[in-house]
């Protein structure tokens, strides 16, 4: 595996009483377009290549599987420009999405929005009716009271009458 060097920290000591103590050194490399961060520690065969590697270097990585399963690197080897394959690693380069967004983009956002309020409304205007009189109200009953909710929800202004304007429905 090829991987360009983005940085590597400087070698601190850490210890462990009574009497272990070792170095340890943090990479951060691009390989495949990815940029990953490496742990070493001092009794790492590679520790001493690693920590004297540079920003902007590129290195031939040799790994092997150990016995827990995890790649462990086992030689580095500094690659002249030539024999570099891949690009150079620009952080600043853009990336490009392996697979296609998956959210929602405001216009389905706001259709969504739309569903939700007409289907709360009708559920209210059933709740309405059903409480206004107990009787039997037709589908479009509830539509017409559903709609008069959801328009009020959106600020719509529906031509209201007034009280002087409705039918009389006293008897004479």
């Amino acid at each position: 595996m090829q991987i360009q060097v983005i940085s590597v920290s400087k070698p601190e000591w850490k210890e462990k009483p009574p009497k272990s103590k070792w170095q340890e050194v943090n990479l951060t490399f691009a390989a495949a377009g990815k940029t990953q961060v490496k742990k070493f520690l001092s009794f790492n065969p590679i520790f001493n290549k690693v920590k004297e590697m540079a920003e902007g270097e590129q290195y031939e990585v040799s790994m092997q599987k150990n016995d827990a399963g995890y790649w462990d690197w086992t030689e580095v080897v500094k690659l002249n420009a030539a024999d570099a394959t891949s690009p150079p690693f620009s952080p600043d380069a853009p990336k490009q999405m392996a697979r296609p967004s998956t959210y929602e983009t405001a216009e389905e956002r706001a259709k969504k929005q739309v569903y939700i309020i007409r289907q709360s409304s009708i559920s209210s205007a059933i709740s309405l009716l059903a409480a206004n009189g107990g009787k039997k109200n037709t589908v479009e009953e509830v539509i017409a009271t559903a709609q008069q909710l959801a328009d009020f929800v959106f600020g719509i202004e529906v031509e209201s009458k007034s009280v002087f304007d409705m039918e009389d429905d006293l008897p004479q």
